[in-house]
């Protein structure tokens, strides 16, 4: 019913989920409205049953390489499983294994070997998955949701645009990468091109209009949902909390820490926050978190070897749940050249850490400059500015008031994005 919306209506109606207003485009916009909001709270309790019943008898599958908790992906899977469970719904997923990958998935030292196999990988499980994908379609009651690299699906969760990450970078990195990742690119072309899917969500207003101003050709609808935190489980820490955080990542007490959580390290700017920190005092460290560990060690190597020995960097690995680096950090730091809507950066704001990040994304959507961060460039001595002031300002807070979220985060609620995905997994299978 979509399918006859203009490119700026597409984008109003997925301006309209992201904000919990009407679900459906009004009828002077081509299709029959649903309600929502305030009436959703007034089902009577046969209403209800019935809801839940026919919600047991969906089967949504979930396609993603892994669902391995600590990576930004597999953690908005992990939780949409969580939540469509918990209202009756039937998931399954399919990831690398059920793809029967040939090759021993490991960590590879040399990074142009690990570029190509990440693709390698990446290119195998898009048409295993895809396969699946006409398999199961003979059911009307199963729902596929593709978060990556499956090119069917009932629903594509736009987690980020290859095209629009490459355009960032330099020129000749931006060239290297595009004959690195040129099979991505191509799938990425066929997707919006070939249009297989009833449904595009993206996380933000921001990157459905970079999708549409990149693929200009795509007429699948698009919804905006945001990411969602559970606001439940990052949460500021107690006192005794957040020093038995610091104990259990070796930080010294007096010392000031900031936080970098992320595994594509480059794009991501750990190398520009390391270059900030040896401009900073010795007072000051980064805590690192996530990461390939040759793809980190390497970053550190160009920077300054100097920095593991002195301890002015702590490499914490991979953290299934990264919420005790949150409460032992002083702040938080993410200079990407590119993001969509990072789930990292609304768990350190729920977890009341002062966070620095470029204008990218949602950052301006939930950073208010000098009272929970500030809008960075991608400049390790604007960085290093930015993180004396804003550790002050932390300092300052702390002192005349007890630890708080440093923003309201209720719009992005695991609650709140999980009702959306219900309802759009609900829509997808009342259309068969």
């Amino acid at each position: 019913m979509y399918a006859e919306l203009s490119i700026q209506q597409r984008l109003s109606f997925g301006r309209r989920w992201s904000e919990g207003k009407s679900g459906d485009p009004s009828p002077a916009e081509g299709a029959t409205g649903t309600q929502t909001g305030k009436a959703a709270t007034c089902e009577s309790p046969d209403t209800k049953q019935a809801t839940r019943e026919m919600q047991s008898r969906l089967h949504v599958i979930q396609l993603n390489r892994n669902f391995n908790p600590g990576t930004g992906v597999a953690n908005v899977a992990l939780a949409l499983e969580g939540y469509l469970q918990d209202q009756g719904v039937q998931v399954s997923r399919f990831d690398m294994t059920s793809a029967r990958y040939p090759l021993a998935q490991r960590e590879r030292s040399n990074p142009i070997t690990r570029r190509l196999f990440t693709v390698a990988e990446a290119m195998w499980y898009g048409a295993a998955a895809s396969r699946h994908v006409r398999r199961i379609r003979k059911s009307s009651q199963t729902i596929s949701i593709s978060h990556a690299d499956a090119t069917r699906g009932d629903i594509y969760v736009n987690h980020g645009l290859l095209k629009g990450a490459l355009a960032k970078k330099p020129l000749l990195p931006r060239i290297a990468s595009t004959v690195m990742y040129a099979p991505l690119l191509l799938r990425e072309e066929y997707r919006f091109r070939k249009q297989p899917h009833s449904l595009v969500i993206c996380l933000t207003q921001a990157d459905a209009e970079l999708l549409q101003s990149l693929y200009p050709t795509n007429r699948m609808p698009i919804t905006v949902i945001p990411n969602g935190v559970d606001l439940e489980h990052f949460r500021p820490p107690s006192s005794a909390e957040r020093v038995a955080a610091r104990e259990y990542f070796g930080l010294r007490p007096e010392n000031d820490y900031i936080l970098f959580v992320g595994h594509e390290v480059q794009r991501k700017g750990l190398p520009i926050l390391l270059e900030a920190i040896k401009l900073l005092p010795h007072s000051h460290g980064a805590l690192v978190v996530g990461g390939e560990p040759a793809e980190v060690l390497q970053a550190i190597e160009s920077v300054g070897p100097d920095l593991l020995a002195d301890g002015s960097v702590l490499l914490a690995g991979r953290q299934p749940d990264a919420r005790a680096a949150y409460w032992a950090a002083d702040a938080f730091c993410l200079p990407s050249a590119y993001e969509t809507g990072p789930l990292v950066l609304l768990e350190a704001l729920a977890c009341g850490l002062p966070c620095l990040m470029t204008d990218v994304g949602i950052a301006r959507s939930v950073i208010v400059d000098g009272i929970n961060g500030r809008i960075v460039p991608r400049d390790a001595q604007a960085l290093a500015d930015a993180v004396l002031g804003v550790i002050g300002m932390r300092r300052q807070r702390m002192q005349t008031a007890p630890p708080s979220a440093s923003t309201d985060l209720s719009r992005y609620s695991w609650k709140r994005a999980g009702h959306a995905y219900l309802r759009v997994i609900r829509e997808t299978a009342s259309k068969g």
